[in-house]
């Protein structure tokens, strides 16, 4: 897959969870939770994304990608709490139908947006329900990625594993780079 094909693809995935879950298509003027794919998650991506949400204010929705397939493997977020940021890692997504907003399910509680885009903890459905819930989360978000195909996003940043945000790169810039 090339590098172009790459960025488009982890964009969809990103993008298509975004509004599955409920968040605006656009940046709201309030604007709590921010949204990125990453590789697997390791005591170095960790704490870097701890470093990010506490830098940028903003709770963080990660997409964790398989880095040969592209394939989601799994999903983080990044809590913000009065004192540290709390990294909830091994989350599914899940849909109490095949119209309903998704909603993150980890450490015991489901995950949703609330009315001012920012996660909200609420209690989590009943277990018997969650394996249907969370097959048809997976495959409404993977289709809505997939019909979406290739996508630029503005505000998008590439960065280094490890490094600050400060080191990050302009998306669509790293794009037109490798195109020239």
């Amino acid at each position: 897959m090339s590098f172009s094909n790459v960025i488009q693809r982890r964009q969809a995935l990103v993008f298509t969870l975004r509004v599955l879950l409920g968040y605006p298509r656009h940046r709201p003027i309030s604007n709590p939770t921010a949204f990125l794919a990453a590789g697997p998650i390791d005591a170095v991506l960790r704490r870097q994304l701890q470093r990010m949400a506490s830098d940028l204010g903003q709770d963080l929705v990660v997409v964790h990608l398989d880095l040969e397939t592209e394939e989601p493997t799994s999903l983080s977020l990044a809590i913000r709490r009065t004192d540290t940021v709390e990294i909830i890692t091994g989350c599914e997504p899940y849909a109490a139908s095949e119209t309903a907003p998704l909603q993150l399910l980890g450490d015991g509680v489901a995950w949703r947006i609330g009315e001012r885009h920012a996660l909200t903890a609420r209690k989590p459905p009943a277990a018997k329900r969650r394996p249907r819930g969370i097959a048809v989360a997976r495959r409404r978000w993977l289709r809505a990625a997939e019909q979406l195909g290739s996508v630029r996003l503005e505000g998008g940043r590439l960065l280094e594993r490890g490094a600050s945000l400060e080191a990050s790169v302009d998306t669509n810039e790293a794009l037109a780079a490798a195109a020239a």
